[in-house]
């Protein structure tokens, strides 16, 4: 462990420590997007003093000895050895920095919303043929782009509009309720009894379309990561509820052809890509809805 500055620099020069589990990480060796986010920035022509492995793969040893890759250990006849990992600096190899919100405001998003996503496979609006066209890079021999940090503030800066897809993990979870000019009195019926059992509460909240709204998405960013599995099945399971609540609601749904609101498609998926908020054209403020209040209360407003 490296914890004091004479150690620090002694540690220059020489190879990284190797650590597997971040709470096993002294919490004066962050990561440079970490020190960011504590307003640090790191030293020039600094080394990092250790690295967090992210992913390894195994190796018959003599084979690993001949490619010269970093043996993290040997486990029997084999060697483990480092394919991924992430620069770890020292508080000494940091200075205070005049880091801006806005920088802040988007490391915090891809936090929530990409830092679980897919990489290699997600969705970009194309917008000359008006329609979602699915990116992946390794069915694609890597020459198409990966989900990037320059990718996701694209999309926050309104040039890009893009849709992620899930993995194990999640910080976000999200209802998809879509009109798609059905029985526009059943979709506000089912837009009013979700508004009032998620808005506003526990961290949940809406978005809409600024004009010609199709859907709603209600979402909730989560207080930290979680199994996708997990947030999937409770949040079916409430709905299921509100459905069992809502009897009525569900006969006139199912007779219009729409899905009930135990049936509505949850997101993060790990097979279809759900559009990041905060794109061109959508919208979660206290601005008119007209399509979705229809002269009611404007349900898009925060509470």
């Amino acid at each position: 462990m490296i914890s004091s500055r004479n150690e620090r620099k002694e540690s220059q020069g020489k190879a990284p420590q190797y650590f597997e589990a971040w709470e096993n990480v002294p919490r004066n060796i962050k990561t440079r997007r970490q020190w960011i986010k504590e307003r640090r920035a790191i030293l020039p022509d600094q080394h990092p003093v250790a690295e967090m492995v992210i992913s390894t793969f195994d190796l018959p040893l003599e084979e690993a000895e001949n490619m010269k890759r970093l043996i993290l250990r040997i486990e029997g006849d084999n060697a483990v050895i480092v394919e991924n990992s992430i620069s770890l600096f020292h508080e000494d190899q940091t200075r205070l920095s005049k880091i801006v919100d806005r920088t802040l405001a988007y490391l915090d998003f891809e936090d929530i919303f990409t830092a679980h996503a897919q990489k290699d496979c997600y969705a970009r609006w194309n917008a000359e043929e008006n329609r979602w066209a699915t990116v992946n890079a390794s069915q694609e021999n890597f020459l198409a782009p990966f989900l990037s940090p320059d990718l996701i503030r694209r999309h926050i800066n309104q040039r890009e509009i893009i849709g992620v897809r899930g993995t194990e993990k999640t910080r976000f979870i999200a209802i998809d309720l879509d009109f798609h000019g059905q029985d526009r009195k059943v979709f506000l019926d089912q837009a009013e009894v979700l508004l009032k059992a998620f808005h506003g509460k526990n961290g949940w909240h809406c978005q809409v379309s600024r004009d010609d709204v199709n859907g709603i998405h209600l979402l909730k960013v989560l207080d930290k990561t979680s199994p996708l599995a997990l947030e999937r099945t409770r949040l079916r399971n409430q709905l299921k509820a509100i459905n069992a609540s809502n009897p009525d609601l569900v006969k006139r749904a199912t007779s219009a052809g729409m899905k009930s609101l135990g049936d509505l498609e949850i997101y993060p998926d790990q097979n279809r890509a759900f559009r990041l908020p905060l794109c061109r054209a959508y919208g979660s403020g206290n601005a008119k809805r007209s399509a979705v209040s229809g002269g009611r209360r404007d349900y898009t407003a925060p509470r």
